[in-house]
């Protein structure tokens, strides 16, 4: 075996490393962040909503 087989195998096992810290970032940081967003009260998913409530109120 040459040079190239274990630079090969070294980088798939890298890749495969990166991979799994990745998807645990994201399975830990995206509900957290829903999470905190849930306790501080901000939604930022919620603007055209809140114009359509000012809409609303004006009209009324």
């Amino acid at each position: 075996m040459g040079a190239g087989v274990g630079l090969s195998a070294l980088g798939s096992m890298l890749s495969f490393l990166g991979v799994m810290l990745l998807m645990v970032v994201g399975f830990v940081w995206f509900p957290l962040k829903r999470a905190i967003r849930k306790f501080t009260g901000k939604n930022e998913d919620a603007p055209a909503v809140e114009a359509d409530r000012r809409d609303d109120d004006t009209q009324t």
